[in-house]
């Protein structure tokens, strides 16, 4: 075998806490072909090396598709991508994160069934010695007809269609989507005896047909091989004892292998398992593999531990990733409850008793939200944002720390979410309300078990209210019974047996009154890093929403919840409630609010109070607080 460059190289990795690790490693002679550093200038639209062929015209005026072009989802027409004249390939940013993809317009006002080339640089192949995997993602939006899609290959000198020839690769069809980005990955194999005699080539992707309305190719590699490994094993947990080591792992080989062998190392030792491929699998061969009772974790402990892949092919490289499990005591666990329900529904009491049992169960750290539906409570906003994304369209339904949809009296899901700490916690300082502006400003803080330098969280406010006597609240439970509802739930069932199917006034608690600034809150405030244990503070102003009855003082009956959301996974990490009682207001009732300095006294290193302390020697400084606390320091008097 010819000399191969030993190289890996990361394509993707995402390492999300309570999730999953997701790594795809390629190996070999590997060559990335985005190159967006340049354009050319005859046309400003492709990158510096690409070329086309194809018939360039005006995209179809009256075409219905669209495509998304910035952060804010702005539609911008087919014509206006495809001016008179332009290039039949550009480069647009489609999901607006700086990933440049040449695309291709075959959508076309004359020309029939015209074929769009996109030829890449030369690629050198470095003299391999086998069989090579060449992959690649399609990119599609607009049309959902199938795209027609083929892959050329010749020889360096080749700079239009009919230098390629013979040498087609790969066809395939794919549909996009007209209200979403469409990727599909490809792998194809480059036969040795294909390229055995090529130093260098170039490769075509093309576009057929008019059906399909964009067509991008991004994310070219050749390489020996492409494996996709998920590490299911968290990389953080909040539990003691023996866990074990859960992996899927996706191979895409150029040519027959028969096995697969995967190796964990920690200090203590190594366990491998080996897989036999089966025949015919090898360009794309998926398996799941798990290392029983592979760690045995103790609070505050770290592990780092090797997984190294190595395929049953003498000429095959392995390689070894390194991951890590961690474990710490965490915070205690706080469960949101956001309820969708309604006066006007008989089944709702049963959100109410819900809310009442589990306040008396788990104090503040549960947090009821009842996001109510078509009756004088319904935030119109909050109520059609809340079911769009959580799915919901039955009354009632909980949604628990946005993981989990069910009857708001299952307790299971309640258990399960209060057994295990979690790695999050945010805490709300202080309210300040001014009565004239109706503005109110959070103070709070943000925590983290450990040291992270990629969090990706974001902060929401709900504004609560309770003692709203609303006009009524039908009653599915008029003349229930204990065996109706169970032992444990009827004393949260008893009252409205006794009462009528139709309870008027009723008292409505946990009602929620606005969202801000949405449902997904506001990263922009709250670090990207944190360090082990250590707050980070933060204020959020918003203006308080209308509140329900009269009079001056309604904000008494209000709260102000604290969402701390993970922005990746859109899960509900911690919660915090103050209430309307321990607002400041207009800056009155400061004193009782913040931590003022009352007392400051010295003592020497030995702990004896020192009247006057002497200059240039270190002493024990304490300040006592008027809420009793106390705070000490080493310092040095001068």
């Amino acid at each position: 075998m010819k000399t191969i460059i030993n190289r890996i190289l990361l394509l993707v990795m995402v390492c999300a806490l309570f999730t999953n690790y997701s790594l795809a490693l390629t190996v070999g002679d590997c060559c990335f072909l985005e190159d967006f550093s340049g354009y050319n200038s005859s046309d400003g639209a492709l990158p510096i090396g690409w070329s086309a062929s194809g018939s360039g015209k005006t995209a179809v005026d009256s075409y219905a598709g669209s495509v998304p072009v910035t952060s804010e989802n702005r539609l911008m027409r087919i014509s206006e991508l495809f001016p008179d004249n332009s290039h039949p390939y550009v480069m647009l940013d489609l999901e607006n994160n700086g990933n440049y993809i040449p695309y291709c317009n075959t959508s076309t006002k004359e020309g029939g069934n015209v074929d769009e080339w996109l030829i890449t640089p030369v690629i050198d192949l470095g003299n391999v010695g086998k069989s090579m995997l060449l992959s690649f993602d399609v990119v599609l939006y607009g049309s959902n007809k199938p795209a027609p899609v083929s892959v050329y290959l010749s020889s360096s000198d080749a700079s239009q269609p009919s230098d390629f020839g013979n040498g087609l690769l790969y066809t395939g069809s794919f549909k996009g989507s007209a209200k979403q980005v469409v990727r599909e990955r490809v792998y194809v194999s480059l036969p040795i005896e294909t390229i055995r005699d090529m130093d260098a080539i170039r490769l075509a992707f093309v576009c057929t047909g008019v059906g399909s309305q964009l067509v991008g190719f991004t994310n070219f590699c050749i390489s020996e091989y492409e494996v996709a490994l998920v590490n299911h094993t968290p990389s953080f947990t909040m539990t003691t004892g023996a866990h074990s080591a859960d992996l899927s792992i996706n191979l895409h080989y150029p040519e027959k292998c028969e096995s697969l062998t995967c190796t964990l190392r920690t200090d203590e030792g190594e366990q491998s398992l080996n897989r036999i491929i089966p025949e015919g699998d090898a360009l794309d061969y998926s398996v799941d593999i798990s290392f029983s009772d592979a760690f045995q974790l103790d609070y505050r402990s770290d592990i780092h531990y090797d997984i190294e892949l190595t395929l049953g092919d003498e000429q095959a490289q392995s390689y070894t990733q390194r991951f890590q499990i961690i474990c710490r005591e965490g915070y205690p666990s706080v469960c949101v409850m956001e309820e969708a329900t309604g006066a006007w529904c008989p089944s709702c009491v049963r959100g109410i008793a819900a809310f009442e049992k589990y306040d008396d169960q788990w104090g503040k750290r549960f947090i009821g939200i009842a996001i109510h539906n078509n009756d004088e409570m319904t935030v119109d906003d909050f109520d059609l944002s809340f079911r769009k994304a959580s799915g919901i369209s039955s009354f009632p339904n909980a949604w628990f720390n946005r993981t989990k949809v069910d009857n708001p009296i299952n307790e299971k899901i309640l258990q399960s979410i209060m057994t295990n700490n979690i790695t999050h916690k945010v805490e709300i300082n202080r309210v300040e309300y001014d009565s004239e502006t109706s503005e109110v400003t959070v103070d709070f803080a943000t925590e983290c078990c450990y040291t992270d330098s990629e969090t990706n969280l974001s902060i929401a406010f709900v504004v609560l209210q309770d003692d709203f006597e609303g006009l009524y609240q039908q009653n599915g439970y008029s003349g229930c019974t204990k065996q109706d509802v169970g032992v444990d739930w009827w004393p949260y069932f008893m009252r409205f047996s006794s009462e009528a199917s139709t309870i008027t006034p009723f008292v409505f608690d946990h009602v929620a009154r606005g969202i801000f600034p949405d449902m997904q809150g506001d990263s922009q405030i709250l670090p990207t890093a944190y360090v082990e244990a250590v707050a980070a503070h933060s204020t959020y102003k918003f203006r308080m929403p209308e509140l329900l009855g009269d009079g001056d003082y309604l904000w008494r009956k209000s709260a102000v919840v604290a969402l701390l959301i993970d922005v990746d996974s859109g899960v509900i990490l911690s919660a915090d409630k103050f209430d309307g009682s321990d607002y400041i207001v207009d800056g009155a009732g400061l004193e009782t609010t913040i931590s003022l300095p009352v007392s400051v006294y010295y003592t020497d290193l030995m702990g004896r109070r020192i009247i006057s302390p002497c200059p240039n020697r270190y002493y024990i400084k304490t300040v006592v607080y008027n809420d009793g606390s106390r705070r000490t320091s080493k310092q040095l008097f001068r």
